[in-house]
């Protein structure tokens, strides 16, 4: 004869109450037990399960169960042992499904993040600033602010020569000065290989961009200590503002970039976006 399943079971019980006069109550101890199991696990879900998914579920389930057991605890009904198991196993149910449910969105979080984040830094990658970009200029409107892109020479020199880690180090220590430098900055990002972006808002500070290239300038002047070694990397700056330069995301990043491309070609420290920059490249 093949195993009867729990389904099956539970239908069994719940015709057995039908169709009975009596069935045999189990006893107040056994009874008292089920009643620690289920706050037992109510508890759990409460404070190891992230309640904001299949919360109203959850609830639902709890609140039957505790009213049941409570009005047929006090009517001492005959017939109440099984529901009490029946609504114990649901609550079982519920419980299994929240913790997937919360394993699966963790897992999906962790992807999303890792979508628009980067890998070493942790700061936004290109997708990650294109998205805060975006809702920074979303309408000419928005509050002003200045996008900064820095790159770091010989960058590449250092990971041919020390490896990666030795790279990796690097730029973890210039987000570090960068955050210290602008802890009010609206937006940060590794955009690519030693490239940082940042939003700086705008003050109205008539020579605001000069101080802010001479203090990343200043930061940055001292050698980086990577594996028991200095070394001193150039730094190229570019810089374009919104919406007085550009209005659109992409046209600003491209005008940030166009400034830094001549601020490379030029040998210069700091290149501020000017329309010409583009017809000439």
């Amino acid at each position: 004869m093949a195993p009867r399943s729990w389904v099956f079971i539970n239908a069994y019980l719940v015709n057995d109450i039908l169709n009975k006069t009596e069935v045999i109550p189990l006893p107040k101890l056994l009874l008292n037990i089920i009643y620690g199991i289920n706050a037992l696990l109510v508890f759990f879900v409460f404070f190891k399960v992230k309640l904001n998914r299949m919360l109203p579920v959850l609830m639902a389930f709890i609140v039957i169960d505790t009213l049941a057991t409570i009005l047929l605890y006090n009517l001492i009904a005959y017939w109440f042992s099984p529901i009490v198991l029946i609504a114990s196993q649901c609550l079982i149910y519920a419980l299994f499904i929240l913790v997937k449910s919360d394993q699966l969105f963790s897992e999906v979080s962790t992807l999303n993040h890792n979508l628009v984040h980067d890998r070493v830094t942790s700061l936004a990658n290109e997708l990650g600033l294109n998205n805060k970009l975006k809702k920074l200029t979303k309408s000419v409107d928005e509050p002003a602010f200045h996008l900064f892109t820095i790159k770091f020479g010989k960058f590449k020199g250092i990971n041919d020569l020390l490896g990666t880690e030795a790279g990796d180090e690097l730029l973890l220590t210039a987000k570090e000065q960068l955050q210290t430098l602008f802890p009010n900055a609206v937006a940060m990002a590794r955009y690519h290989g030693a490239e940082f972006s940042i939003c700086i808002p705008v003050t109205g500070n008539k020579n605001e961009i000069e101080d802010i290239g001479n203090s990343i300038l200043t930061a940055f002047s001292k050698p980086f200590l990577i594996r028991d070694q200095l070394f001193k990397l150039p730094v190229c700056i570019g810089v374009a503002s919104f919406p007085s330069d550009a209005t659109h995301r992409l046209s600003l990043l491209d005008a940030t970039e166009s400034a830094l491309h001549r601020a490379l070609e030029k040998m210069n420290l700091i290149c501020v976006f000017i329309p010409m920059i583009l017809s000439l490249n």
